[in-house]
């Protein structure tokens, strides 16, 4: 790098007239560039004995390619989803660039293609008819590993490719427990006496029902990058790519227990005794693996105009590094993370919490602009991923401007939350989010967990919550939170619960749950303005009003409720801006942030903004403006808030 006073020197002497001065500037500038900066070029045709210089000399696999990478350097990729790169896997990404703009090392689509990263292996016949409609092949009997008796079968799909009319293996793409329970649209693996069978029944699309006249592809390769030993990696920028089709390996036989060696397509252990630095994912999708992407240990990791879609237990999963120090700087921001599978069977692998996004062990840090779209019950219908999932040692982070829809549970469980805010993540801000059809919108903290555990002063503001399957906003176990300006509609069972643990702490240890300006409606029973106060059971909450809420020991608040139908602009059509007139509009509590009007609206959007929905990104989903203010800090509200901290 260019020292600074010697560049200061340099441009000094060009302001005089000196006649050295123009080289002076002209070395400083060189010397600030990354010496031998190259460009190389892969493609799936190409041949790795090339240069590698240029489009006609590309080389093929990136196991060749990465390593002579370094600072400032670029690797294009070539090829699209018709010619990807199969079979490509595990490859280390033990290489660092410089910090610094244009020194960093760049691994992106080459402009104009769109490059495909694929663990899958494609079948076009060779399946043996079993019974009925039911096709079978060994795969043990296969030419090419890992197809051998610890073979661990996570995904199986169609290749698209040439397909019409459908699906012909449905989804979600986890098998039945046996040939007993196959139907059209279903798999099952087994290992019996020495051989891998894997049976599929598909769906007759215009083919009839032979498995040889579909295309069937089968993840094979467990991982296509990682860093998962030193050297680490730093300085690096992947973009515009796409990694697809990889299950991620266990240590296990079959489908007990077992530690995940290689989760899914980009793994970036959390075994750093020194976090690695600036690492950005840009453009890329994760589609269809056993999990997109796992980070950990990384100081500033970006992830940013990206799409995960279709992957089992995460989309992605950050932190947890085993560093003394937490990462700090994580960016998640303008994505999209659709369909995210629960795994099968419950708890099939020891890393079982699925969540379309979980963040572990990070100072600071946000999730913004990212729109979760769906989140889906395993086969079986035992298990089920959550939303946005922040958990163990999180501080001091934003979740804001995000769109989450669609996480569903199943009955009479805690499963599918929209957004939680769980172990030891303290001072939590989230914040001017919309909520649609979840099991519970909002949840802070977990039954049973021990006080140590609770995450401490959680904003819950400016939500909106909109037709949850239980309870709008749940307070577990949580210390000193605070829920205003919220709207919340539709819940089944409560708007806003609050369980009697996180009562009886606050009453035995100062301070409370803190509950302000928030509007709730529902046009069928519980019925309008009802709260939570002491725990009863799980299907019979003791309900309460605003008025009967406030002498409720724990609780605090209650004094500016608003308990009316909310006037949105178009809910049928996904529309949930206040319309003019609305009874949240000017409603809200001041946050310390601009405003429209006489102040701040309840929900997500002030009223009179331009541009109403939030952001949908990723993939096929088109960009919308983003229409909200950020928040800036915490605020300290209404009410009295000295109750004691237990951690410091």
């Amino acid at each position: 790098m260019l020292d600074a006073a010697v560049a200061g020197h340099a441009v000094s002497e060009v302001k005089s007239g000196s006649r050295g001065g123009l080289a002076v500037l002209v070395l400083g500038l060189a010397l600030a560039s990354p010496a031998l900066a190259a460009e190389y070029y892969l493609h799936p045709n190409g041949n790795d004995l090339e240069l590698g210089t240029s489009e006609t000399t590309a080389w093929q696999t990136l196991a060749h390619a990465i390593p002579k990478l370094s600072a400032g350097d670029i690797l294009y990729l070539g090829g699209d989803a018709s010619l990807p790169y199969q079979g490509q896997a595990e490859v280390e990404i033990d290489v660092t660039g410089e910090p610094g703009p244009g020194l960093e090392i760049r691994i992106r689509n080459q402009p104009g293609h769109s490059p495909v990263v694929s663990g899958t292996r494609l079948f076009d016949g060779g399946w043996t008819l079993h019974s009925g409609q039911i096709y079978r092949r060994d795969l043990a009997a296969e030419p090419v590993d890992p197809f051998t008796l610890d073979f661990r079968p996570l995904l199986l799909f169609q290749n698209p490719s040439g397909q019409t009319g459908g699906d012909f293996l449905s989804n979600p793409p986890d098998p039945v427990a046996s040939l007993a329970e196959m139907t059209p649209g279903t798999w099952f693996h087994e290992v019996v006496g020495g051989e891998s069978r894997l049976y599929v029944w598909v769906n007759d699309l215009g083919a009839g029902s032979d498995a040889n006249a579909y295309t069937i592809e089968l993840g094979e390769r467990t991982s296509a990058l990682g860093d998962r030993s030193p050297p680490f990696a730093s300085h690096l920028v992947v973009e515009g790519i796409e990694f697809r089709g990889y299950p991620g390996f266990a240590t296990n036989n079959g489908y007990s227990t077992g530690d995940v060696l290689l989760p899914g397509a980009v793994t970036i252990t959390n075994a750093a005794a020194t976090l690695r630095q600036d690492i950005t994912f840009s453009n890329c999708t994760f589609r269809q693996n056993w999990k997109g992407l796992r980070a950990g240990a990384v100081h500033d990791l970006v992830i940013e105009n990206s799409l995960f879609s279709e992957n089992i237990a995460s989309g992605m999963s950050i932190g947890l590094s085993t560093s003394a120090n937490p990462q700090t700087g994580f960016v998640l921001t303008n994505s999209t993370i659709a369909d995210t599978y629960g795994p099968w069977p419950e708890k099939s692998v020891a890393d079982s919490n699925p969540a379309a996004v979980k963040a572990h062990k990070m100072a600071g840090g946000s999730i913004s602009g990212v729109l979760v779209d769906g989140t889906h019950l395993n086969r079986a219908g035992n298990y089920a991923p959550h939303g946005l999932w922040v958990d163990v040692d999180v501080s001091d982070f934003v979740i804001e401007n995000n769109v989450v829809r669609d996480v569903r549970g199943f009955a009479g469980s805690f499963s599918g939350r929209g957004i939680f805010v769980e172990r030891r993540a303290d001072r939590v801000a989230v914040q001017r989010n919309l909520i649609v059809n979840a099991q519970h919108g909002i949840v802070l903290g977990s039954k049973g967990q021990p006080l140590d555990d609770w995450p401490e002063e959680t904003q819950v503001r400016n939500n909106t919550i909109v037709d949850s399957v239980y309870n709008g906003v749940y307070v577990i176990a949580a210390v000193l939170p605070d829920i205003f300006n919220n709207i919340i509609v539709g819940s089944n069972q409560t708007p806003i619960r609050i369980d009697a643990a996180a009562l009886d702490y606050h009453v035995l240890n100062g301070g409370a749950v803190h509950v302000e300006a928030n509007e709730s409606w529902d046009a069928a029973p519980p019925g309008p303005g009802l709260y939570y106060g002491t725990q009863t059971s799980w299907n019979t909450p003791a309900n309460k009003t605003a008025s009967e809420a406030r002498s409720v020991p724990g609780l605090n608040g209650f004094l500016s409720e608003v308990n009316a139908e909310p006037s949105f602009v178009d809910a049928p059509n996904g529309d949930y801006a206040l319309a003019a007139g609305a009874p949240a509009v000017d409603a809200g509590l001041p946050t310390g942030e601009p405003f429209n009007g006489y102040g701040v609206d309840l929900g997500y959007l002030e009223s009179s903004h331009e541009g109403v929905p939030l952001p949908l990104l990723g993939g096929p989903i088109r960009l919308l403006l983003v229409s909200c203010v950020a928040c800036v800090g915490f605020v300290r509200l209404l009410g009295a808030r000295h109750g004691r901290r237990r951690r410091p």
